[in-house]
């Protein structure tokens, strides 16, 4: 909830702001995907989010030696209306986080059955959780194949790319569902308590990147089973998706330069809130929509002076119509938890 992060160098007027008031929601059993031109600030978003970056008591981030200004991050992430890194008893020592890194990294001699066996048996999972994971995200036919890559200065060959991406949504969801059932075993009496546990959050930064545009389509659609299936908030950071991807999209958060909200809600309404009276910005037929929603909020600082102040113009219109919206001030409160203004931690709402 309104995610403020600026970084400063040397003094105040080279500051560069990389989220500013950005502020989202995700919610079980629905797969959000955050789109944006470069700059947009997406992966930082998702560092935040989990718990990799952030702030200090007061709101601020201690830089590095004396020439270097601090750098402030402010904000709140809650899940269910809980903090969800900070406080005393944060809601992710109870609500199990994966994180999906852009360039997952596994031990090159284990087989895919090793690796998912070794990341169950460290999660308190067995065979059968393995198995299953394996038959849910395909990977059956590669299952006794080495995962290969350079993890001991030698290269060895493996899986492919889109394969290895499999494995990593498998392994984060295998790591979910463990650490969920021993929770959920830990604290409830009855199956229905087990039950109603049920959930998580499964971060994923550019999971497409690199991929061919069928091996990029399956991993989407691997995340939203995922979502649906462990009912658990899934947030992707998606590159260039192409239109059978966003079409898989439960919901969507579209940042502009500096993390600056432009739209969300449900990917399908997209289009309809962009073509409404205020704004008048019609995807044209048979065009990506994706594609189309990503240059409306990019800036090209290649064609001139004019151009570019054209484009940041058309920018802050669309940030600032969004911004007047109900849900935008929707989003912004944070749920059950007192607002501390500037105090508060940083975030926003997975």
């Amino acid at each position: 909830h309104n995610l403020r992060y600026v970084i400063h160098r040397g003094d105040r007027r080279r500051e560069r702001t990389i989220l500013s008031g950005t502020s989202g929601i995700a919610r079980p059993g629905r797969l959000l995907g955050v789109l944006g031109p470069s700059g947009s600030g997406k992966t930082s978003l998702m560092t935040v989010l989990a718990g990799k970056l952030r702030p200090a008591a007061d709101g601020r981030r201690k830089g590095r030696g004396r020439k270097h200004a601090t750098d402030g991050l402010v904000g709140d992430v809650t899940f269910g209306g809980e903090p969800f890194h900070e406080g005393p008893h944060p809601a992710s020592e109870r609500v199990p986080l994966s994180y999906i890194e852009q360039d997952p990294r596994f031990f090159s001699n284990l087989t895919v059955r090793e690796t998912l066996t070794l990341d169950a048996n460290l999660h308190g999972g067995d065979a059968s959780d393995v198995d299953d994971v394996i038959r849910r995200l395909g990977l059956a036919a590669c299952a006794d194949t080495l995962v290969g890559g350079d993890t001991g200065g030698k290269e060895v060959r493996g899986i492919s790319g889109g394969e290895r991406r499999r494995l990593a949504i498998a392994c984060e969801t295998l790591s979910l569902r463990c650490s969920r059932g021993a929770a959920s075993a830990a604290d409830a009496k009855t199956a229905d308590e087990i039950e109603k546990k049920a959930g998580g959050v499964i971060l994923a930064d550019e999971p497409t990147t690199g991929l061919d545009a069928h091996a990029a389509d399956k991993i989407v659609e691997k995340l939203a089973d995922t979502a649906r299936e462990e009912r658990c908030c899934v947030v992707a950071v998606l590159h260039q998706p192409r239109s059978a991807i966003f079409r898989k999209l439960d919901d969507l958060l579209l940042l502009a330069s500096g993390g600056r909200v432009a739209y969300c809600g449900p990917a399908c309404d997209a289009l309809t809130y962009f073509a409404s009276t205020n704004l008048a910005y019609v995807c044209p037929t048979h065009h990506n929509p994706a594609e189309f929603l990503v240059d409306l909020v990019a800036i090209n600082c290649d064609a001139g002076e004019e151009a570019e102040a054209a484009d940041a113009a058309r920018v802050d219109a669309i940030c600032d119509a969004w911004a007047r919206t109900a849900e935008s001030a929707a989003h912004a409160v944070v749920p059950g938890v007192r607002s501390g203004g500037g105090d508060s931690p940083g975030g926003d709402s997975p």
